[in-house]
């Protein structure tokens, strides 16, 4: 089963299988810790000629001095006129960071995915106060179900990863 297939069944229809995998995982799990990100100053024609068409991400963290900043995505891009994107910089079109769009470190990674559905993304930042830790993506999520259920068959006791276990008991 492809993973795209999982996210067009929605939650309900994968219930077992998400509550068995990612019930009691944690999204760091998960998160990419060096995801590609764009420094606040880029010129938004080289956002989307560099950034866009390159890595193909819908939404990158954006950092000024080394520190979150907030994000850019396609949906800010649109709102600027195309004659503009050389004149125009990221931090001016950046997006805040939210509860919609951002989660802690140790955030239940089915609790994300949901946050994923309701707010529409595919990505969420991984964050501490101002300091970005990673990104978790919808794709990265569903490889591993993907991965894990041709690997291993479900069955009714949580698989909990050892680096979750731990984290739980402290």
């Amino acid at each position: 089963m492809r993973p795209t297939t999982y996210w067009r069944m929605g939650i309900a229809g994968t219930a077992a299988l998400l509550l068995h995998e990612l019930g009691h995982s944690l999204v760091a799990r998960f998160m990419n810790p060096a995801p590609v990100t764009m420094p606040a100053a880029t010129p938004l024609d080289e956002f989307v000629d560099e950034y866009v068409y390159r890595f193909h991400h819908r939404m990158f963290p954006v950092l000024n001095a080394g520190r979150l900043f907030g994000h850019i995505g396609i949906s800010s891009i649109r709102t600027v006129p195309r004659s503009e994107w050389s004149q125009r910089r990221v931090w001016e079109v950046a997006e805040d960071c939210t509860d919609a769009n951002c989660v802690a470190l140790g955030s239940d990674a089915l609790e994300s995915l949901e946050l994923m559905k309701a707010a529409g993304n595919t990505r969420l930042l991984v964050r501490e106060k101002q300091e970005l830790l990673g990104v978790v993506s919808l794709s990265e999520l569903l490889k591993h179900l993907t991965l894990r259920k041709e690997l291993e068959p479900v069955t009714d006791e949580p698989h909990i990863a050892p680096e979750d276990e731990r984290a739980m008991r402290s």
